[in-house]
């Protein structure tokens, strides 16, 4: 601690700085009205009691990595950048009523009317500029009200934003809470460095990475003049939308149970929601009028550039690393299984980003169209839990452990992405005054690549955020029609 100052130094992790420290997150809430000063007042009194959210981004040369500069005392409301405009226009296609039984698709609305055009994205840019680590941006349109909420993704993941929307919820009803706590030293990182070193000593082949390294690479010149072109291929040939699936609790409930059982029958194995929700997406579903969520075919097959299709998810590995350290068990896994009228204390939890990605084994296109949901959703589910391991990690961090060395995508692979944000809660808040929440969104700034699939719930179902091609949305809007009509 520097006592002249009265600050603390808390280091980022080389995940944090991976890939992460190079784009922003916002999150947005179409609402239909918000008090703006109650909401700028609350978001100061969130600052001014979990003081890492009032820190200043610094990069710490002698070690080597990005760490936030955090004052123990005086006054930060200054730290929160709140902004405020105002059209006179509306938002019409991202509003419709959604309840038990939805089935809905939305428009994802324009980013500016929830984050200010000033809002920088990269570790780098915040430090340079001075900008606060949380930036608020209200957009008051003529039916309606946008809420975007930003921080650099670099220091806070979903579901560490999560926590900033649950702090503010707690501050907007008077509840009481408590921050999580400073620490000194960072785990993750601590932990991931002794990893790095075992790995660079290991003699052992880096098999366990093959699925991984299969589908990324480290990023040049070269990966990123292709990526952009990819993107380019995706948006203007294939017409690549990005808009959100709402599927209502009753829904998800039928779509799931009846997954469930016919893996049930086959003894294969156990699948989550979220494996059998990424399956439904990634099948495309289209079909011919079968009973609901029934073998099916799928867009796919009308396609003619290429044939194999790949999928990757973001995983968690803080349950993994507490076999390791054992104070993982109260380190941020950032679940808060809260109610907006039956809020609980924070946890101990840190809020900076532990995760990394896997790769399913590639699949055909005639292999999608031919699977059921359960077989689906299976491989998604044994993918996760074989990479769930110290090797593994180890391997990983062996490839992309270093600071700025991101990875990005290998040419000629038609990678989809899967994040799965439910754990985070980012629906559970009430900004209070009487306002109702009609959408959620969120954005990966400077961009949200083709193929990334985002989930998330919202009044008790599910948003299915997604940037695909015209004709798999075509093929989505038909299931849609169909489950809408039963």
């Amino acid at each position: 601690m520097d006592d002249a100052t009265q600050t603390v130094l808390v280091p980022l992790s080389t995940i944090d700085q991976t890939g992460f420290g190079s784009c922003g997150l916002t999150l947005g809430y179409v609402l239909d009205s918000v008090n703006n000063a109650t909401l700028e007042a609350a978001a100061k009194r969130v600052v001014d009691k979990w003081r890492l959210l009032s820190g200043r981004l610094e990069w710490e040369p002698i070690v080597g990595t990005w760490a936030i500069r955090v004052p123990i005392n005086g006054e930060v409301s200054s730290r929160v950048k709140f902004t405020v405009s105002k059209l006179d226009t509306p938002l019409d296609s991202s509003i419709l009523p959604v309840d038990k039984t939805s089935t809905e698709i939305l428009v994802r609305p324009s980013l500016k009317f929830f984050r200010h055009s000033s809002t920088p994205h990269t570790l780098r840019s915040y430090s340079s500029s001075n900008t606060p680590l949380v930036a608020i941006h209200i957009t008051e349109l003529t039916n309606c009200t946008c809420v975007g909420i930003s921080v650099p993704h670099g220091v806070f993941d979903a579901s560490g934003l999560g926590q900033i929307v649950h702090a503010l919820h707690a501050e907007l009803h008077a509840m009481p809470w408590s921050p999580p706590p400073f620490y000194e030293k960072n785990i993750v990182r601590e932990t991931l460095n002794k990893l790095f070193k075992d790995a660079l000593d290991s003699t052992e082949p880096p098999t366990a990475l093959a699925g991984f390294r299969r589908e990324f690479v480290v990023m040049g010149v070269s990966s990123l003049i292709y990526l952009g072109a990819s993107m380019a291929y995706e948006h203007l040939w294939h017409k690549v939308e990005t808009k959100a699936v709402y599927l209502g609790e009753k829904v998800v409930e039928k779509m799931v149970k009846k997954v469930k059982d016919e893996l049930k029958q086959s003894g294969k194995g156990w699948i989550s929601t979220g494996d059998i929700l990424a399956a439904w997406v990634l099948k495309g579903v289209k079909r011919p009028a079968l009973t609901l969520f029934d073998h099916v075919q799928t867009a796919y097959i009308a396609e003619t550039d290429g044939n194999t299709v790949c999928a990757t998810s973001a995983i968690s590995i803080r349950n993994t690393l507490c076999s390791i350290d054992p104070a993982f068990k109260d380190y941020p896994r950032m679940l808060f299984f809260i109610q907006v009228d039956t809020y609980q204390p924070f946890s101990s939890y840190r809020t900076d980003n532990c995760m990394m990605v896997c790769s399913c084994p590639p699949l055909s296109k005639e292999q999608i169209a031919s699977s059921s949901l359960a077989e689906l959703a299976l491989v998604h589910r044994q993918t996760v839990d074989a990479v769930r391991n110290i090797r593994f990690i180890e391997e990983y961090h062996r490839r992309v452990g270093t600071v700025d060395r991101d990875v990005i995508r290998r040419r000629g692979r038609d990678s989809w992405m899967f994040t799965n944000q439910v754990v985070g809660q980012l629906d559970a808040i009430d900004f209070g005054s009487g306002s109702q929440t009609l959408a959620l969104w969120i954005w990966s700034v400077p961009f949200f690549p083709d193929h990334t699939v985002v989930l998330n719930k919202f009044k008790g179902g599910y948003m299915i955020q997604a940037g695909i091609r015209g004709s798999r949305w075509q093929a989505i809007a038909d299931e849609i029609e169909k489950i809408k009509h039963r």
